[in-house]
C-alpha cells in the first residue's frame, strides 16, 4: 500500500509485474483499446479500467473486444471496397490498353514501325 501512495504505482508496474512475456505482447492493444473505445476488459466486462485514468469520471461502456471488433469490420468493408475497385481497374487497364491496339495497328506487332522508317 505504502508503494501506492508514495510512489505511485502505474497500471504499466503491476501488468509488468503480474503477466508473463507472452501475454505483456498484447498490453499496447489493450491499451489504445481501453482509450479509443472507452472500454474495459477484453473477454468480460470489467467495471474498473485498467490503463485509463480512473479520474477521468467516465465508467467503462463495453467489453474491448466487441468495441474492437466493430471498430475492424467497418475498416475492412472500407479496405475491401478499395482493393475490388483497384483490383478491377488493374484488370481493366490492360484490356483497354489491348483494345486500342489491336484496333489502330490491326494486331500487327511492329509494322506500323516498319512503314513509318521507310
Amino acid at each position: 500500500w505504502d508503494d501506492c501512495v508514495n510512489n505511485k504505482l502505474t497500471s504499466k508496474d503491476v501488468a509488468e509485474n503480474y503477466f508473463d512475456e507472452e501475454e505483456m505482447k498484447n498490453m499496447d492493444l489493450h491499451e489504445w483499446a481501453e482509450e479509443e473505445f472507452n472500454c474495459a476488459g477484453f473477454c468480460v466486462e470489467s467495471s474498473f479500467y485498467m490503463f485509463s485514468d480512473i479520474d477521468n469520471d467516465k465508467a467503462p461502456n463495453n467489453v474491448c473486444r466487441d468495441e474492437l471488433k466493430d471498430w475492424v469490420e467497418d475498416y475492412f468493408i472500407v479496405f475491401g471496397v478499395v482493393l475490388l475497385f483497384v483490383g478491377l481497374l488493374l484488370l481493366l487497364v490492360p484490356m483497354c490498353t489491348a483494345k486500342v491496339w489491336c484496333t489502330c495497328f490491326g494486331g500487327k506487332v511492329g509494322t506500323a514501325l516498319v512503314e513509318e522508317e521507310e
